[in-house]
């Protein structure tokens, strides 16, 4: 079976984007040159972004979605996590006190971000001379950059939306999903080797374009799998389990959610530190409501949501 079946373009609000359906399989998670303890998962078939999200989509989003109010009547349980969503009249029906409770302390601290963070990318760095490690603004902006700035909850708002804009059905990769899709069907990977490949591809000195002719492009046809920005997963911190290797879906609770893939900044890190982040098993982490100018989104698909494992509430 081939592991990539086909490549499906689409659109949301008029900006066009591909999805890489995988057949899914089986693969070696983590490695040992990380210090892990490397086992054997399996992953279902399911689509995986070409590239992040970038500036231009999710401005369409946000453009489409401010005058919301910020509150709890707009979060419906899907699956492990939350979406962020116009006013359901049902909502109170679907309410889970437990999980509710848990994603009030997070809105809590991050309720006075929230204006700004509803303002489109570009205006957001225009707004400031310069980002925190004084870089020009405008070297974030492009349309065809990846979005960042976004923390967990956004993310999940986002995919929700995106899923209404094209009748399918989008949602946070589980880790397994994105290093299924990162490994592209290699047992492990030689670190020294893809620190030089990667940073072959990378001349940039902030996020740069999805679309550049020197992006490094995995077998699965995935581009910038490591580099440009950190994505977020579905899957809680936590210790890997033994038994749970069938479409794993990690820890049902935590604190921190996983991050994968590293960033620009890693690409041009000289220092052993972050030449381990390049690697595809590398697991990175960050409280939900995180917002950092090189973490960013890309979203997996449903090919079959009545048999998606994520999609199945635990």
């Amino acid at each position: 079976m081939l592991a990539v079946s086909s490549i499906l373009s689409l659109q949301a609000a008029g900006v066009a984007f591909n999805v890489v359906q995988l057949a899914g399989g089986s693969f070696q998670m983590g490695s040992r040159q990380l210090g892990q303890d490397p086992r054997r998962v399996s992953v279902g078939q399911f689509g995986f972004m070409e590239t992040h999200v970038v500036n231009e989509l999710m401005d369409a989003y946000i453009g489409d979605m401010r005058g919301m109010t910020y509150g709890m009547v707009g979060f419906r349980k899907q699956g492990q996590g939350f979406v962020l969503g116009r006013t359901d009249p049902r909502a109170k029906e679907k309410r889970d006190t437990k999980v509710l409770d848990s994603a009030r302390r997070y809105l809590s601290e991050m309720h006075s971000l929230h204006q700004d963070s509803l303002v489109p990318p570009r205006d957001r760095y225009e707004s400031a001379a310069r980002t925190e490690d004084g870089k020009p603004a405008e070297l974030f902006n492009g349309p065809r950059h990846p979005a960042v700035l976004v923390n967990w909850f956004q993310g999940l708002g986002f995919a929700q939306w995106l899923s209404e804009q094209t009748g399918k059905t989008f949602y946070f990769p589980t880790e397994a999903q994105w290093e299924y899709a990162v490994k592209a069907g290699a047992i492990d990977v030689s670190l020294p080797s893809l620190a030089r490949d990667v940073r072959i591809h990378w001349q940039a000195r902030a996020t740069a374009s999805v679309d550049r002719e020197v992006a490094y492009v995995n077998e699965y046809r995935i581009r910038d799998p490591i580099g440009n920005a950190w994505v977020w997963t579905s899957t809680w911190r936590g210790p890997y389990s033994r038994e749970d290797t069938a479409d794993p879906l990690g820890s049902p609770e935590g604190y921190t959610r996983i991050l994968r893939g590293a960033s620009w900044m890693t690409a041009n890190e000289d220092r052993n530190g972050g030449r381990i982040q390049l690697h595809p098993s590398f697991r990175g982490f960050g409280r939900p409501y995180y917002m950092k100018y090189n973490i960013g989104v890309r979203l997996s698909m449903a090919v079959d949501p009545e048999r998606d494992p994520y999609l199945r509430p635990r």
